[in-house]
């Protein structure tokens, strides 16, 4: 939404959010052609190399705009008019991959096809804009930027892993509104968040370091907040009690139900280190794929947890933010809808089929 303001500072009106496809504006012929001239429409100072390429090695596709960003690093850019969806992110990933192998003299070549200067002006331009003065050439890393008009929850978690297991991807929401006769486009970084882009840059490289072992829980609660760090203590103080199984991972837990020589995941933590913070997951997927009349158990657990009204919905499961301390009340409340699960996973045993 825009405000538009008139004299004396009052308001004339209220502009809403339009789709780009019900103002007739098309993909390539528009949006492609307006990032191309003015890139820094995406946040941040670009140098285009070229857009619709289709040369890449045994395959036709076609990448919508491939720039170069001061640390010297490629930039492939997924243009959707719309909604971006459930498979733009590979179909970006697809483009980075192709792009991966270009040397520096490749995409000085490049860039003569569309703006008829020579190889080694485009060159000299090229290394001029990079202000990386260990560059030599480009690595085979290139970063994404997926630029849409709306985003799909699917799409966004999808990014969000990917840039927790050190893709640098970032996602650009373009939003459309009509004025009078004219168009207006105003850009938001949603991923990742300008304000906490540092952070999060570093948190992800700390994260991709640490993810080569698994974590200990020393390191684990030395990334905590004081909700976290109360919160996994008690936490864990109810897995000793239940004779629950502990299994760490890179960047935190699972807490898992023995039965048996099997063992289902019940709950996930991660502190910090992981990109979307320290957080409390339900896991009810292995509910329902490994436990007889898994899925009336997943439906109960998630149905009493959510009435707690301390959690959030997330998929099929939900979440806790550790944001804040839970009072002795609710932890007894949620401690009971745990051994009330617990319970049932093991009344009900494991399913007998071919998957386990």
């Amino acid at each position: 939404m825009i405000l538009v303001i008139g004299e004396n500072n009052k308001l004339e009106k209220l502009i809403n959010e339009v789709n780009f496809s019900e103002l007739g504006i098309m993909e390539r012929k528009d949006l492609q052609e307006w990032i191309f001239e003015c890139p820094e429409i995406l946040g941040e100072d670009l140098l285009i190399v070229t857009k619709e390429y289709d040369k890449f090695d045994k395959t036709n596709k076609r990448l919508d705009i491939l720039a170069i960003d001061h640390d010297g690093k490629l930039v492939v850019i997924e243009l959707k008019r719309d909604v971006a969806n459930a498979f733009v992110d590979l179909q970006a990933i697809h483009y980075a991959a192709y792009c991966s192998t270009f040397t520096l003299d490749q995409v000085a070549e490049i860039r003569t096809e569309d703006n008829n200067k020579s190889k080694d002006v485009n060159k000299e331009e090229i290394i001029d804009f990079i202000e990386n003065k260990e560059f030599s050439d480009f690595d085979n890393q290139p970063r994404i930027i997926i630029v849409a008009n709306s985003y799909k929850e699917e799409t966004l978690a999808a990014v969000l892993w990917l840039r927790d297991n050190g893709i640098d991807i970032s996602c650009v929401k373009l939003e459309s509104h009509k004025l009078d006769e004219k168009i207006v486009v105003t850009p938001d970084i949603i991923v990742p968040i300008p304000e906490a882009k540092e952070f999060m840059v570093y948190r992800e490289q700390k994260s991709k370091t640490l993810s080569k072992g698994k974590i200990t829980e020393k390191t684990f609660f030395e990334h905590l907040n004081q909700y976290g760090t109360h919160f996994f203590e008690e936490l864990f103080k109810f897995s000793d009690e239940k004779d629950l199984i502990l299994n760490w991972g890179g960047t935190g837990f699972s807490l898992n139900v023995r039965i048996g020589n099997e063992k289902v995941s019940l709950l996930q933590g991660y502190c910090d280190l992981k990109v979307t913070g320290q957080t409390m997951n339900s896991t009810v997927s292995m509910i329902s794929k490994k436990v007889e009349n898994g899925d009336i158990i997943v439906s109960d657990y998630v149905e009493k947890t959510l009435d707690l009204n301390i959690f959030r919905k997330v998929g099929n499961g939900f979440v806790f933010d550790l944001e804040r301390e839970l009072t002795d009340v609710e932890w007894s409340k949620f401690k009971d809808v745990l051994s009330h699960t617990i319970e049932n996973i093991k009344k009900n045993g494991v399913k007998l089929s071919d998957d386990n």
